[in-house]
């Protein structure tokens, strides 16, 4: 009878640690509901505030890369009318699903007036390039947005994975 009960606590605990591991990341319900079609890829990824509240309803784009001959030097193109483009839900979270396999820059915000691109880690002053590959879903993970008013301009922190960028933008009226 003693085993038979250790062997009953000893199942609930894992299925509780189980349990526990599956939900700590948010992105990992929304990476396994992405069908990709062939020759395809996707993107997820959360969009908080500096309170780690989601920020709902904020758009995001993908900016393709078009490389010269040697691939030594790129520009991202974002085309409004064109270019991949999604909402981010009521839990921030947003997904691109079956897009072309390419270079792509992750765009945030409105074009017009206040868009964030995400940069590297390396040198906040340019911009990070995920390669998306056929069959991949990349996971932008979480991307923290603290906006701060300062005279004409409009600053903003982006935190992706512990590093702190601050970008600011001059919006002219």
């Amino acid at each position: 009878m003693k085993v038979f009960k250790l062997i009953i606590v000893f199942s609930s605990l894992l299925l509780i640690i189980g349990c526990r591991a599956h939900n700590a990341n948010n992105n990992d319900v929304h990476e396994n509901k992405i069908d990709l079609l062939p020759d395809t890829c996707g993107f997820i990824g959360t969009l908080l505030d500096n309170n780690k509240k989601p920020i709902v309803g904020e758009v995001v784009w993908l900016g393709e890369v078009i490389w010269n001959d040697d691939k030594s030097e790129g520009h991202f193109v974002l085309d409004g009318g064109r270019s991949p483009s999604t909402v981010s839900d009521e839990s921030g979270n947003f997904i691109f699903e079956s897009i072309n396999t390419n270079d792509y820059v992750v765009i945030i915000g409105n074009l017009e007036l206040d868009p964030l691109i995400i940069p590297k880690e390396s040198n906040p002053n340019e911009a990070k390039i995920f390669n998306c590959t056929d069959g991949t879903i990349i996971n932008v993970d979480e991307i923290i947005i603290e906006a701060i008013d300062e005279s004409s301009a409009i600053t903003r922190t982006l935190t992706i994975k512990e590093h702190h960028i601050r970008c600011k933008q001059h919006v002219w009226y």
